[in-house]
């Protein structure tokens, strides 16, 4: 009652102040749109931030995904390329580290059992060179090994 005593004021003189189209109602009514057309520029920037942000973390999160497919394949070549230096960013740069060590640790291993396969055809042919059988003497008796240490001995006799 106080307010109303004070500034001579209630709901009828007001929605007829806005409906009727007096001059204080056509502001508000202008006011009205203006915020509302606001509050929709700003909720359709948000929601295209929204869809910006998903798509640049499911997108780096899809190129890893499709690494790990060559991976599958035995292709240790692919690299992802590092947009960003977030974690996504660090996760990519740390799988394309990992997956040049696998081909290096690969290309090693080539290198590696080729080299077993020479020295296991050394010691083949160093086999053969031994005579088959010791020969028997009748005044002395004779007994010969051979063993190598890593396949291949240094020694020959004959």
């Amino acid at each position: 009652m106080l307010f109303r005593s004070l500034f001579n004021w209630s709901w009828a003189v007001a929605s007829k102040q806005f409906l009727e189209g007096s001059e204080l109602g056509r502001v508000w009514q202008r006011a009205l749109k203006i915020v509302g057309i606001t509050f929709l520029v700003l909720e359709l920037v948000a929601l295209f931030a929204a869809v910006w942000m998903t798509r640049a973390v499911t997108g780096t999160v899809h190129k890893l995904y499709r690494a790990v497919e060559y991976i599958k394949r035995g292709d240790f070549s692919h690299r992802v390329h590092v947009r960003s230096h977030d974690q996504l960013g660090e996760l990519a740069a740390a799988f394309n580290e990992m997956s040049a060590d696998i081909e290096t640790l690969l290309q090693e291993r080539v290198v590696h059992e080729r080299l077993e396969r020479e020295v296991e055809i050394a010691a083949e042919v160093q086999a053969r060179l031994f005579p088959g059988r010791v020969p028997e003497l009748l005044t002395v008796e004779i007994a010969a090994e051979c063993r190598a240490a890593r396949g291949v001995a240094g020694d020959y006799y004959d």
